[in-house]
């Protein structure tokens, strides 16, 4: 084995293949055995797996940045999120746990009638909140601040308010549907 083989053999999440260890006595041989330590899926192309990789963590970075904001950085930190658990473990796990989250969150919220249209009412106000930005309407004479801290971003932010507020919305439909009356699934989740 050589020291490369053998270097690679202690690093966890190693390479995207490894070498099995020889039975005593015998030579190395050359076959190329997937590693389930590494996070690669067998079969996919280490520069798909790599623009992917560097796609997510961009999405997740835009999305840290655009998340004291208006708009759609929740969304760009779930969509970075999905995208790294294509090809990494860690990042599913993560998926799976904050997507059981919501469900339950979801299901919680629509186990009356009376929380589930406080809920979307709610959530569809949070949705509209962008409406005067896209509007733009004029700064009013008692606005005491700057004229710059009226609506800043014109109708950039309003329209990702808009656009990020559907996908609450489409929830907590998705949770009525699914959950409302039907306790079995909630147990389930």
């Amino acid at each position: 084995m050589t020291e490369i083989q053998a270097a690679h053999r202690e690093i966890p999440g190693g390479p995207p293949f490894r070498t099995p260890a020889p039975p005593p006595g015998r030579p190395v041989e050359l076959a190329l055995v997937p590693d389930p330590r590494c996070s690669a899926r067998p079969g996919r192309p280490f520069s798909q797996r790599t623009v992917f990789t560097a796609l997510g963590w961009v999405q997740l970075v835009a999305g840290a940045l655009l998340f004291p904001l208006p708009g759609p950085g929740l969304l760009l930190l779930a969509l970075g999120m999905a995208t790294l658990a294509k090809h990494r473990p860690w990042a599913a796990e993560r998926v799976h746990s904050f997507k059981r989250r919501a469900l339950v969150k979801v299901a919680h919220g629509v186990r009356t009638l009376a929380r589930a249209v406080c809920l979307f009412v709610i959530t569809l106000a949070n949705t509209l909140a962008g409406l005067p930005w896209v509007w733009s309407p004029k700064q009013p004479r008692w606005w005491a601040l700057p004229s710059w801290t009226w609506l800043p971003g014109a109708s950039g932010p309003g329209s990702a308010t808009l656009v990020s507020g559907v996908v609450p919305l489409a929830l907590v439909v998705y949770g009525w549907r699914c959950f409302h009356g039907h306790p079995d699934r909630v147990a389930a989740l």
